[in-house]
């Protein structure tokens, strides 16, 4: 996007999508963000990271049971944790009892393949000089490959590789497209200096196996 471009889908976007966009808390501060994707019968569904859930103990790294959720609005609220896939690194939270009507849910893109070169924005809290901010940012960026299959020991995974600059605690952020405000994945990681995020495809995957006992429409 040329920069003038840039700026303009950037502002558009936040103010579209702000108050979708949540900071977390695990009770050892700031650990990442989270999305909402269903808001209704005053309940509220988030996705997040399976890793942005986890906090460190003495014997080790281990999911909370709960968190705290923070909005730009000044919107507040616990959520449960109640799933947690650590192959495909994605986890659900619930909150039950919330009035909905001022949460917002994101789409995901389900009208055509993932092009490598399409222009994507990362909305998404995050850490600097040891502070988290109260608004979240955009990171403006390109997809450089498509949906990308490999293999770990615990099964196939699926990611699209990202140029995008983003800063700390971005994991659990969504990875939107401009003009449309649809999300195109979850920002998880990076592998080398490319960043990575779970496909829309993997993430309903997801979703399916997590909801299908559940009436959540």
């Amino acid at each position: 996007m040329a920069n003038h471009r840039t700026c303009y889908w950037c502002r558009a976007m936040f103010d579209a999508c702000k108050y979708s966009v949540a900071r977390l808390d695990c009770g050892q501060g700031f650990c990442g963000n989270g999305f909402i994707v269903f808001a209704g019968n005053n309940t509220c569904l988030m996705l997040t990271c399976a890793h942005a859930v986890k906090k460190e103990e003495s014997n080790g790294s281990t999911v909370v049971s709960n968190v705290s959720v923070s909005f730009c609005n000044g919107k507040t609220f616990n959520a449960r944790v109640d799933y947690v896939d650590e192959h495909r690194d994605l986890a659900l939270l619930r909150a039950d009892n919330v009035d909905d009507a001022s949460l917002s849910p994101l789409r995901f893109w389900e009208d055509g393949d993932v092009v490598t070169g399409t222009d994507v924005i990362l909305l998404s809290f995050f850490t600097m000089n040891g502070m988290v901010l109260v608004e979240p940012g955009t990171f403006p960026g390109k997809i450089l490959s498509e949906p990308v299959v490999f293999r770990k020991e615990t099964g196939k995974v699926e990611e699209i590789r990202l140029d995008y600059i983003s800063m700390n605690g971005t994991s659990g952020a969504p990875v939107l497209l401009p003009r449309v405000n649809k999300v195109v994945g979850v920002n998880d990681g990076a592998f080398g200096t490319t960043k990575t995020a779970s496909t829309v495809r993997m993430i309903e995957e997801a979703l399916r196996q997590w909801l299908q006992t559940e009436d959540v429409n």
